[in-house]
Formats: structure tokens, C-alpha cells, sequence
């Protein structure tokens, strides 16, 4: 039962915003922290206003259960507000935020695949095997941290690389 597809500009705006995050993670591994927690900031304000934006119109719009991503919009607002305040806690505080933002933002996400479901059955499959992945890498990163510290630049970029994609098939 496949839904009449609309284009969402604001997913189209943060699938293209994730793939460029993710190839300048990949081409600069060794960059400055720094320069990711801002990166990261200003990515989670964004994601978090069109979240809130396009979750709002289709919970209007088709009744879809939108509740929680749309307060998970609020969530990284709040979190990209607090990190461009206060870089040198974001910097430290980063790597766990990954961990956990993996797993919350996978949950969320499995929360709303009879949403997914709306839009193809290969989406919905495609979604559900790339969130429980993303909840297990969390949960291996969230218990070893040195490893969460040794290879957060490459997840960093897997995880927008694949949210980027997932975020262009939403928005055709």
C-alpha cells in the first residue's frame, strides 16, 4: 500500500547537508575535533527544525505518529544550541552523544516504520535493517569507549553517509 509520494525540500536539504558532512569526516579523519563538534551543532539545529517541521505536516496531514520525532527535533536543537555555547564541553561530551544519538535516533526511527512502510516495502526493509545495525553499533560504543574514541570519525561519517540517503529517498 504504497502512499502518493510527495518531495519533502526539507528532507532533500538534510540528506544533501549528511552527504556533504560525511565526505568531509571521510577526505579529514585527523581534523580538529573541534571542527566536527561545530559541524555537528549546526547539523543537529538544522535536523531538528525540519524534523519538527516535516513531522509536523504528515502527523496533520496523514495522522502518522509523529510525537516523538518531533520531540527529538527539540532534542537536537537543544543539543546543537548547547554545543556551539560551550565547545570545549562538546568536544569532550561528542563521542558518548554519537553513541547514544545513534541508538535514541534508531529507536525513533523504528517507531515510525509503518511510516516507512507508506512509502515502499524496499524502504521499509532498507530502514529497518540500517536501524537495528545503527542501535547496535551505539550500544558496542557506548560500552567501549576506547573504541568509540578510536573510530568515531569514521562512524560519524557511516552514520551521515546512510541517514543522508535515507533522508533523498524520503524527500522523492
Amino acid at each position: 500500500m504504497e502512499r502518493e509520494r510527495k518531495n519533502h525540500w526539507g528532507y532533500l536539504l538534510i540528506g544533501i547537508l549528511y552527504l556533504l558532512v560525511s565526505l568531509l569526516v571521510f577526505r579529514n579523519p585527523a581534523e580538529s575535533l573541534l571542527a566536527l563538534t561545530i559541524v555537528f551543532a549546526v547539523t543537529a539545529i538544522i535536523a531538528g527544525v525540519v524534523e519538527i517541521t516535516v513531522n509536523y505536516k504528515e502527523k496533520k496531514e496523514y495522522g502518522a505518529k509523529a510525537n516523538f520525532s518531533i520531540f527529538m527535533g527539540v532534542v537536537d536543537i537543544l543539543i546543537g544550541i548547547f554545543f556551539l555555547w560551550n565547545f570545549s564541553a562538546g568536544m569532550v561530551a561528542l563521542p558518548i552523544i554519537f553513541a547514544i544519538w545513534f541508538i535514541v535516533g534508531s529507536v525513533a526511527n523504528l517507531f515510525t516504520l509503518d511510516f516507512a512502510k507508506m512509502i515502499s516495502n524496499g524502504y521499509y526493509w532498507f530502514s529497518l535493517i540500517v536501524n537495528i545495525l545503527s542501535i547496535i553499533v551505539g550500544g558496542i560504543l557506548l560500552f567501549h569507549p576506547i573504541l568509540l574514541i578510536a573510530t568515531v570519525t569514521f562512524l560519524v561519517g557511516c552514520y551521515f553517509l546512510i541517514n543522508g540517503i535515507l533522508a533523498i529517498i524520503v524527500a522523492f
